[in-house]
């Protein structure tokens, strides 16, 4: 395609739903030229796994809440003009028993031009978060990188050079599945960390190449956020933050010893993430203590935009490397 060529004669906007098994996430961005702005970023807590694992279906509770999310997000589409949207479904949606019934409800809410929707298989959700986590890091850079999402069913490592995934793997442990099994089970932070060891084994390479490291998905962000003081209302200012192995050590023990009303009331904690937030630091400990480690940076990109620079590359020829981002909630030290 000729690099002279605008992607976009005309603003248009396009929308990614992120259904994970935790949050549901919705992406609003304007494709103009060769540039793509971020309109909207709104997150929201459904919970769709909560005891997903233990019934083997997604609850009528859960199903009730993530209902009247959609219908928010299909406003909010509405409202700013959206053309086109992705409803992308993870973990949660490949695994329970009506996984395909509850994804073909949310569709419905969504009332627009276009809808495209898709449940992710663990290799397109792995490649997707590499390639949405480093485009606003990497995009005209080689460098080595590794990626890491705890997601809410399950965790993805990904290895790659710049934009490119070489190597990937995802195993069923994410921060509702293990802290569930902890209350079920009644497990030690001890007993925790070996059944994530002997799990992320299974499914880690035997090597530690010095890689740029890059952690998404709530649990980095909430733990950079309690790191650096930063409120989970302005959730994005942690974008770039250096978490070091050893503070990942200690507000995983901080967070295991304190009462959940503690960490409801903390002011870097979401309310709604405070639940299952020890489950989430214990995996990305054990990571950095299986990889060795010594320091990662926290992005507040990933699957969702991911997604969409995919949407972009199929329906309108986006070439990445010619593609300008605008987010006016990070500095230019983003880019």
């Amino acid at each position: 395609m000729n690099g002279a060529v605008p992607f976009s004669s005309a603003p248009e906007r396009f929308a990614i739903v992120d259904a994970g098994t935790n949050t549901f996430l919705l992406l609003i961005a304007e494709l103009f030229d060769k540039t793509l702005t971020i309109i909207e970023d709104a997150h929201r807590i459904a919970r769709l796994g909560s005891r997903a694992s233990a019934s083997g279906s997604i609850g009528q509770e859960a199903i009730e809440r993530v209902l009247q999310i959609a219908l928010h997000y299909n406003k909010l589409c509405q409202q700013s003009d959206v053309s086109t949207l992705l409803l992308a479904g993870t973990a949660v949606f490949r695994t329970a028993q009506n996984g395909a019934e509850v994804f073909s409800l949310i569709a419905k809410i969504f009332q627009l031009p276009r809808v495209y929707t898709r449940i992710l298989s663990p290799q397109e959700e792995a490649q997707l978060s590499y390639l949405g986590s480093t485009f606003p890091i990497l995009q005209r850079s080689s460098a080595a990188a590794l990626v890491i999402d705890i997601g809410g069913g399950s965790t993805e490592l990904t290895w790659g050079h710049g934009l490119q995934p070489h190597l990937w793997s995802s195993t069923p442990i994410g921060a509702v599945k293990l802290w569930e099994m902890v209350q079920a089970q009644r497990l030690s932070l001890d007993e925790v960390l070996q059944h994530v060891s002997a799990q992320l084994a299974l499914v880690t390479p035997p090597f530690h190449s010095p890689y740029y490291a890059i952690a998404v998905a709530g649990t980095p962000v909430t733990l950079a956020g309690i790191a650096y003081g930063i409120p989970y209302t302005r959730w994005w200012e942690a974008h770039l933050r250096t978490l070091h192995r050893e503070q990942v050590q200690e507000l995983l023990l901080s967070l295991w010893n304190m009462p959940l009303e503690a960490r409801c009331s903390h002011p870097a904690i979401h309310p709604d993430r405070a639940e299952i937030l020890p489950a989430g630091a214990a995996i990305l400990w054990v990571i950095m203590e299986l990889l060795n480690l010594p320091a990662l940076t926290v992005s507040i990109y990933g699957l969702r935009y991911g997604l969409l620079l995919q949407l972009l590359q199929e329906l309108k020829g986006v070439e990445l490397e010619q593609l300008q981002l605008i987010d006016t909630r990070v500095s230019a030290t983003a880019r």
